[in-house]
């Protein structure tokens, strides 16, 4: 065989492999549409609490509990969280069934809203309803199984509306991750904590970047239902 051809064979079947591999580094989320009975303090499951000690954890929606009824942008239910002027947030989190790998690029994609109506006690005004509408963003972050420490991934921008939007997001650990976290948080500078609500559904797989070429995006990757 000429030597041209066998290089050529080679440099093939390494693409093959490389795109084999990125493949296998492909993460499927557990729950990525928070399905689940929606429940206020429940979180969807797949998925744990992992917010401030005494305070309740974040919703699975649309219960009508504190007035939410929007409807889901995927399925039935979708989760809810909120920040608080006590200077506490909500947080959940999960097991990654694979590692995300430090200095690799990944995205993902997530919907996101929030709701006119997220009415609850509060410590300053505990016989009373608070409506916690003002907007938050979507914090994205990593941690390790030995570690409290975590890394901030990402952050989806001040989510003002009151419909579903996509929103695609650019992840690059500096360490290996072997969970992943949605936190509600204030939109920053903030010079006075506030009470706020953001609405979350229909994650996609987290999908190494050199498989998104040719105009593909992470939901591609998804596992349909059969």
């Amino acid at each position: 065989m000429h030597s041209t051809t066998v290089f050529a064979l080679l440099l093939c079947l390494f693409g093959i492999n490389s795109s084999l591999s990125a493949q296998q580094q492909i993460v499927y989320l557990e729950n990525p549409s928070f399905e689940g009975t929606p429940r206020h303090g429940t979180p969807p499951p797949g998925w744990f609490d992992a917010g401030f000690e005494g305070e309740s954890p974040p919703d699975t929606h649309p219960s009508g509990d504190f007035g939410v009824e929007m409807k889901p942008a995927h399925g039935n239910t979708y989760l809810g969280m909120v920040v608080r002027e006590n200077e506490t947030y909500e947080r959940i989190g999960q097991i990654l069934s694979m590692k995300i790998k430090k200095g690799q690029c990944y995205q993902m994609e997530v919907a996101v809203t929030r709701s006119k109506n997220y009415l609850s006690p509060t410590v300053s005004n505990p016989d009373g309803y608070t409506n916690f509408s003002t907007p938050c963003v979507l914090r994205v972050l990593g941690g390790t199984t030995n570690s409290d420490d975590l890394e901030l991934l990402a952050i989806v921008s001040p989510i003002k509306g009151f419909e579903w939007e996509y929103y695609l997001i650019d992840i690059l650990p500096n360490q290996d991750c072997d969970y992943l976290y949605l936190e509600a948080f204030y939109v920053e500078p903030v010079m006075f904590p506030y009470n706020g609500n953001i609405l979350v559904d229909d994650l996609s797989p987290i999908v190494p970047c050199e498989l998104l070429e040719e105009g593909l995006v992470p939901r591609d990757f998804e596992i349909k239902d059969p």
